[in-house]
């Protein structure tokens, strides 16, 4: 029922027909109030507001105004004679959404001004309902159809697709078609590989039931589809079936990649040498590695499993440390310690880190732990230190010096030694204040070489002289080697300091040493060659003042004569002392032992020397204690020494005896000569056996010798394995004594001679002998002396002679000169030899040397005659090598 107001005028028709209107209309003024409304109005307006409309009220007591400014604009626009017509939501008190159409309609009065507002509007809730749901379905059409990831169709109980989108064309078709697949048998579409799964995807659909099934679609670009069939609902289409087909392709490469990912990083994380557990709150194991398992294994003899407890693998004693570290690190800090522990006989040392993991809520609820097995490197650790006190001790026992600098040639290291080649402090030394010991004319030197090598980071050698406080000056080598880090940084030098003085001295020692050896050799060769030239004519007067001793002389020519022959015998032995000292300093005498007895070396003695003794009545005697003691050593040697102490002990006695005793004592042949001569005084004693040293008090002035006897005696007695020495007495006499080690062999050996090889009891007459010769005078002496032998005798001048004379079969011995001018002997042997079987080849020489170390020949003869020779050391080489019938 219309409520009626003074304000609103209208005529009975018009108020009938808005009465009867199906849409709402209100009636205000300017200012909002409700003029006049329509029971349409007051049903919507009580719906809508929750209260019933009254005339009088503004629109405003039942709307919000504050939610009401598109109302009012519209409100205004009508004021102003525009008439506006929108659709609006209301904001409704109920739950229920609210569309109405609205149109604002000015109110003219009488004199066509505006004084107020229709305003009708009519619910279009339901309208807009079915246009929204008609929209929301055009746009899931509209999404369906142009959806590029997913396929869809729908598919009648014939299997013909009632509707599909477009990348069912591309997932469905069997040809690459692009062409609609709508009104087509699905069966037809699909690659024949899907036709079997295909056919039960759809029975358990048109079933009731939903399923997902894969498929490989080998179409470029694409791998795996995924379709799932699910029926269609409806009352009428019970036998629908609707399929979705994505294509996963990426999800399985991803599915993939992923499953490679984890594989990859399980295999690191089983693969490390570090131990990993994941432990909850409650301490429990929830993952760990196989590094872990294996640990568990070897020290616990248990497997490890997955929500253990880790005190089941943890000693009792280590879980209170344990569990206080646990406990810091659910507060939220990671903890970092070094364990050690043993395993039997076995020690191992551990890092452990253990770090808190926190959810996705922020809250610790987790820790992992990572151990990493240092035992190597505790181990390296250990022995470095062990090494650096090693080096540490044997730095400080070594009598070099060694010290270390760092980066910045800051010494950081001196040891003791340093200090004794360095006369300064530990402090001076660290400081580098004893630098100023440094002789002025090496510091600058050494200071370059010192920066050049901290510099370049090389290694360095430098000499220089350290100025000692007392004055002394110390030679030093210095050498130093640069220090690096595993990183190649440069730490520092290490180096070594030695005191050369010493060595330096000994440097010269050495030198002057050398010179002088150098000039005893070149003596010795001056000596040996003198010698060699002096007795190549001393055969000559030998051998002539012999031959001419042996005819008929006046008894005034034979006298001339024996003094010819005994001043060469005097020359003789002077040339072989020398030779024998410089045999013996060129080390060239070879010793050849024997097997002989005392008695043996006496007799020969005292037949050498008898007939001296006895022409300056001398009475030469024998003592041998020894009774015949058998010794091995060198006979020849042995002779030699006996007889040059006998010789001179009978030289030096005017009047008396001389006497040889023999005694035998420690393994030990003592050997004394016993003389009644003029004696030795006490200060010349020293004398005695030094080279070309002879004694000057007046009773010895008037005796001839080299002063080599002695001295070659003493050399001989040392090579010997034995000693030598004197007592004497002025006017009294002397004992020279010598003492041989026996050496003597078993029992079984037979006693050998000084001749191995066995002398026939006469020389055959007849021998024919090549002599090759190049001294006229020797020639001859040699030529008469083989001939009184019964020698038929060949005698040339030099090599080539002799070769061209030699024949095979023709001669029974070849005597051959060395040293010979147009062709030498040694040539010429070879020669001869090479023309055929030879005989024995004897070769005469002024040189002892032509012997080597082992006593063999240099030179390819068979035997050597050293000069000068006579007839009896020529006769023995005849009976030697020719003597046989």
């Amino acid at each position: 029922m219309a409520q009626e107001n003074n304000a609103f005028a209208a005529s009975p028709e018009m108020l009938s027909i808005l009465e009867h209107s199906d849409r709402s209309v209100l009636v205000m003024d300017m200012a909002y109030r409700i003029l006049w409304f329509n029971a349409q109005a007051a049903s919507t307006m009580s719906r809508f507001f929750g209260e019933s409309v009254k005339s009088g009220y503004t629109y405003w007591d039942y709307a919000d105004r504050g939610n009401g400014k598109r109302f009012m604009r519209n409100f205004e626009l009508a004021l102003k004679g525009r008439r506006v017509s929108v659709e609006r939501r209301l904001d409704s008190k109920s739950d229920d959404e609210i569309w109405i159409e609205a149109v604002f309609s000015p109110l003219r009065g009488s004199d066509g001004l505006v004084t107020g507002v229709i305003h009708s509007y009519q619910d279009i809730s339901q309208r807009k309902r079915r246009e929204r749901e008609e929209q929301h379905r055009e746009n899931i059409v509209r999404a369906i159809n142009s959806n590029d990831s997913q396929a869809f169709a729908l598919i009648d109980a014939n299997n013909i697709i009632v509707s599909c989108n477009r990348f069912a064309t591309l997932l469905l078709g069997n040809s690459g078609q692009k062409r609609s697949l709508e009104k087509s048998n699905v069966m037809e579409c699909l690659a024949d590989t899907w036709r079997e799964r295909f056919i039960g995807g759809l029975k358990v659909a048109r079933s009731g039931g939903t399923v997902v099934i894969e498929f490989e679609l080998p179409v470029k670009g694409l791998n795996t589809i995924e379709i799932r069939f699910c029926p269609v609902n409806a009352k009428d289409e019970a036998s629908m079936v609707s399929i979705w087909a994505v294509d996963i392709s990426d999800k399985k490469r991803a599915e993939q990649e992923i499953r490679v990912s984890e594989e990859n990083l399980r295999s690191v994380f089983n693969s490390s040498s570090q131990t990993f557990y994941l432990l909850d709150h409650e301490l429990n194991i929830l993952t760990f590695n196989e590094a872990a398992a294996d640990l568990a294994k070897e020290q616990y003899g248990r497997s490890l499993k997955l929500g253990i407890n880790v005190a089941e693998v943890t000693p009792s004693d280590r879980m209170p440390q344990f569990l206080a570290e646990a406990k810091q690190a659910f507060t939220g800090n990671k903890v970092q310690v070094e364990k050690h522990f043993s395993n039997g006989n076995r020690e191992h040392w551990f890092e452990r880190h253990i770090n808190p993991i926190r959810n996705k809520d922020g809250v610790i609820d987790r820790i992992a732990i990572w151990s990493i097995d240092i035992t190597n490197r505790k181990r390296a650790e250990m022995a470095l230190r062990e090494n650096e006190a090693k080096f540490r001790q044997l730095a400080a026992i070594m009598p070099v010096g060694i010290y270390q600098t760092d980066a910045n040639s800051n010494t950081v290291y001196v040891n003791d030694s340093l200090r004794k080649i360095i006369p300064t402090s530990v402090s001076d030394l660290l400081s580098g204040e004893w630098k100023k010991l440094i002789h002025p004319d090496d510091a600058e030197l050494a200071g370059m070489e010192w920066q050049r090598a901290a510099g370049e980071q090389v290694p360095y050698q430098l000499n220089y002289r350290l100025i000692r406080p007392d004055g002394k000056v110390t030679h030093v080598l210095e050498q130093a080697v640069p220090m690096f880090d595993h990183h190649r940084g440069y730490t520092g030098h290490i180096g070594s300091l030695v005191d050369l003085t010493v060595q330096r001295a000994n440097q010269q020692l050495e030198q002057e040493k050398n010179i002088a050896e150098r000039s005893l050799h070149f003596r010795s060769d001056f000596l040996a060659s003198m010698s060699h030239e002096i007795r190549t004519p001393l055969t000559g007067m030998l051998a002539i003042s012999e031959l001419l001793l042996e005819s008929d002389l006046r008894p005034d020519q034979r006298e001339q004569v024996l003094h010819i022959h005994n001043a060469a015998e005097d020359l003789r032995s002077i040339v072989n002392d020398v030779l024998h000292l410089s045999e013996l300093e060129a080390g060239k005498v070879i010793l050849k032992e024997d097997l002989f007895t005392s008695t043996q070396l006496l007799d020969t003695v005292v037949k050498r020397f008898g007939p001296e003794a006895k022409a300056k009545d001398i009475d030469l005697k024998v003592n041998d204690q020894s009774q015949g003691a058998s010794l091995r050593s060198d006979r020849r040697r042995l002779t030699q020494i006996l007889s040059n102490l006998v010789k001179n002990a009978i030289k030096f006695t005017e009047k008396g005896d001389v006497t040889v005793l023999v005694e035998r004592s420690d393994g030990h042949l003592r050997l004394e000569v016993h003389d009644t001569g003029i004696g030795i005084p006490e200060h010349d004693l020293p004398k005695l056996f030094k080279e070309f040293s002879q004694l000057e008090h007046t009773t010895a002035q008037n005796l001839e010798g080299t002063g080599l006897g002695l001295s070659i005696t003493k050399k001989l007695t040392e090579m010997l394995g034995g000693s030598i020495g004197v007592t004497s007495r002025l006017g009294v006499g002397s004992v020279f004594w010598v003492k041989i080690p026996l050496g003597v062999a078993s029992a079984s050996e037979p006693n050998e001679t000084v001749n191995n090889v066995p002398v026939p009891p006469s020389l055959p007459k007849g021998r024919r002998v090549l002599l090759v010769e190049d001294n006229i005078i020797n020639q001859h002496a040699f030529k008469v002396m083989l001939g009184r032998m019964g020698c038929e005798v060949t005698a040339v001048n030099n090599g080539e002679q002799a070769v061209n004379t030699f024949e095979p079969g023709r001669f029974d011995l070849i005597f051959m000169d060395i040293q010979m001018p147009v062709m030498d002997g040694i040539e010429a042997s070879e020669r001869i030899r090479a023309k055929g079987i030879a005989p024995p080849i004897i070769g005469l020489s002024g040189n002892v040397l032509e012997r080597d170390a082992d006593g063999k020949l240099k030179v390819e003869m068979d035997d050597l005659l050293i000069k000068p020779v006579t007839s009896q050391e020529l006769q023995r080489k005849l009976e030697q090598w020719a003597g046989h019938n």
